[in-house]
């Protein structure tokens, strides 16, 4: 029941970020909220996913703001921070509009780390369905169901990789 549940929630994962990937690119989407102690952002922009962490910055989204005014070389301009296969850190400091200092750190995920996260467990199932599929197959035409070599000679044993009838 647990197995089939998570194989439904990685299909359902899986369609979701092959709906939302190509989207990015002509959109940006946000998300933001307040926590105690800092203020935290997910946006969903150009194939990846940013988390912002903003330490220091608590109450940001409660005194208006919706997003952040970022530097000219952010947004459509090219990506800031270290990157390596499309994972991508940056930190900085920033100033807010009343000219108090805090952090900002931001980590991005490509898209196409979540697609494959969420591919794995939702074609499990399909995999299993077509290896069930050629043992049927297999053991039907008289070959070996490991190793698909004829049994007609020897039925009991495969001479090829060892496995044994019964």
């Amino acid at each position: 029941m647990l197995r089939k549940f998570l194989a439904v929630a990685a299909l359902l994962i899986f369609a979701l970020v092959l709906i939302a990937w190509p989207l990015n690119y002509f959109r940006t989407d946000n998300l933001a909220w307040d926590g105690r102690s800092a203020g935290y952002q997910l946006t969903s922009d150009r194939g990846e996913i940013d988390f912002f962490w903003m330490p220091g910055a608590a109450g940001f989204y409660r005194a208006g703001h919706t997003t952040f005014h970022w530097p000219p070389d952010y947004g459509r301009g090219p990506r800031v921070g270290k990157e390596f296969l499309g994972f991508r850190y940056h930190h900085q400091p920033a100033i807010d509009r009343k000219g108090v200092p805090y952090e900002i750190y931001i980590w991005g995920i490509p898209y196409w780390f979540f697609f494959l996260l969420a591919a794995a467990p939702a074609l499990s199932p399909a995999m299993r369905l077509i290896r069930r599929r050629t043992l049927v197959r297999r053991l039907a035409a008289g070959r070996c169901p490991s190793c698909g070599y004829d049994l007609r000679g020897t039925p009991q044993q495969c001479p090829e990789c060892g496995w044994m009838a019964g």
